[in-house]
């Protein structure tokens, strides 16, 4: 018997099939880590920004203020990687009421209090929209703070940008 040498063919078609493959595994990759890529090289600022939780019961606030800052932010199932709430503070919230002659007066609600958190994190520079983990960060938009024992939404009040 003659042993026969099997003899591998590589035509065209193999290496068109080949490259497209080799194309759709590079997509997949740059979708799933090209944008985290990005933001871990490119230069990073750092975000200052306050927002406050408005009408808190006390309940709520004690919990609050059992955190222990700074208190690494989390979002999804995972921390934030230099995001951190570093403080916050608190006070009886205003309401504007109705006196018994029709005008408004402003006093303060015993039950309810304002919680004013501060937080800091380091962000792309580059960045078009400025984002804490996946949430923007805007005066006047909503911001729920949530690290490993607080959830709750707030109201960003103030933000500044600044060279680490």
């Amino acid at each position: 018997m003659s042993s026969e040498k099997r003899k591998v063919r590589f035509n065209i078609v193999d290496a068109i099939v080949l490259a497209a493959i080799l194309l759709v595994v590079a997509g997949v990759c740059y979708q799933l880590f090209g944008t985290k890529v990005q933001s871990i090289t490119a230069p990073k600022v750092k975000l200052s920004f306050v927002a406050t939780v408005y009408n808190a019961r006390w309940e709520v606030v004690e919990s609050m203020m059992e955190e222990k800052f700074p208190a690494q932010m989390v979002a999804g199932n995972g921390f934030v990687p230099d995001a951190y709430v570093t403080g916050a503070t608190y006070k009886n919230s205003i309401s504007t009421v109705e006196s018994p002659d029709g005008g408004l007066m402003v006093s303060e609600d015993p039950r309810l209090y304002d919680v004013t958190f501060t937080m800091e994190a380091e962000i792309p520079n580059d960045a078009a929209i400025i984002k804490v983990g996946a949430q923007e960060v805007r005066i006047g938009k909503g911001f729920v703070i949530k690290t490993r024992t607080v959830e709750i939404g707030s109201l960003v009040n103030s933000l500044t940008l600044s060279d680490k």
